[in-house]
């Protein structure tokens, strides 16, 4: 925060120096349409590490690219310093679409951004390694939450238990700085049961990418509802990798001389929601791991064979 608002005054101090430039010498107010403002920001990716050498586009809604050679291009660029930030100046009020790209990071989505008398002047943006919904900003992720913070944020909207206050819950669920999350110790005494709902729903009806998909898969895990292992053992044969990026893995940080699949969440979240070791060698694919999947789904079919039994006895 000290940092942004040490961007903010910059921002605010180079803005005043342009209009102060423009208006010396004349005792007039500025006509309105020759006002110009500035935007300034910073580019970090979701560990909150800045980054440099990203290209910032800046483009006025509603603008596209001229033909080649039929005249200037209304498309700003600016390269972030080592600092990740960036600024534009000269900018007639409106609002503008705005993108970050740098390899090797994927597509980025396009934020709208108004610029003008009463904006900030100052935004922040997060190179995501898998863009797209359901996505939360660090700030107001479980990772960029205290304990105190995530139990109240779990008791008030597990309280509210409506499908807006679900989603949202499982919006701040998805990854940033690790693909695991501790919440067993807080959610002691709370019921559980929407969340486990929301999360199957989430991995069941639709494509997640990986990344998103290994971190629902561990909260499972986490949560300790028998409900999931039937989710959980089909997850043992997704074998897609996790992207490369800055967060915590199983094994540590993210060693790119190693290999995450998703298949090693669930066997970890299988592990712990069981209490029992299937002898699943991580960090390799499922097709090496067929002799654990298959002693995973025997005893499963051996468990469910066992509640049968007992039901039927009078």
């Amino acid at each position: 925060m000290r940092h942004s608002a040490a961007l903010s005054r910059r921002c605010l101090l180079l803005s005043a120096a342009i209009l102060a430039a423009l208006v010396v010498g004349s005792s007039s107010p500025l006509p309105a349409q020759l006002e110009t403002w500035s935007l300034c920001g910073q580019v970090v990716e979701e560990s909150q590490v800045q980054l440099a050498e990203v290209e910032v586009a800046l483009v006025p809604a509603g603008a596209s690219e001229p033909p080649t050679g039929a005249g200037a291009s209304p498309r700003l660029t600016e390269l972030t310093d080592e600092r990740g930030e960036f600024c534009f100046f000269g900018l007639a009020a409106g609002t503008y679409a705005l993108t970050a790209s740098k390899k090797p990071w994927p597509p980025q989505p396009t934020h709208q951004v108004a610029v003008g008398p009463g904006q900030p002047g100052v935004i922040k943006l997060e190179l995501e390694w898998e863009p797209g919904e359901p996505r939360a900003a660090f700030e107001e992720s479980f990772d960029g939450l205290d304990a105190g913070q995530r139990r109240d944020l779990l008791e008030r909207l597990l309280r509210q238990g409506d499908t807006e206050s679900l989603h949202e819950l499982a919006r701040r669920l998805v990854p940033k700085r690790s693909v695991g999350i501790e919440l067993a110790p807080l959610t002691r005494g709370l019921e559980l049961k929407k969340l486990v709902d929301e999360l199957l729903r989430y991995l069941e009806r639709g494509y997640l990418p990986p990344l998103k998909t290994a971190r629902f898969v561990h909260v499972l895990g986490e949560l300790g509802d028998e409900r999931a292992i039937p989710l959980l053992l089909r997850k043992l044969s997704d074998g897609r990798q996790l992207p490369h990026g800055s967060y915590v893995t199983w094994a540590g940080f993210y060693d790119s001389e190693k290999n995450y699949y998703v298949s090693d969440e669930a066997a970890l979240a299988l592990s712990k929601l069981t209490g029992r070791d299937f002898k699943y060698q991580l960090g390799l694919p499922p097709l090496s791991n067929q002799r654990a999947i298959d002693s995973a789904r025997a005893w499963w079919r051996d468990e469910e064979l066992r509640r049968r039994d007992r039901q039927r006895r009078p």
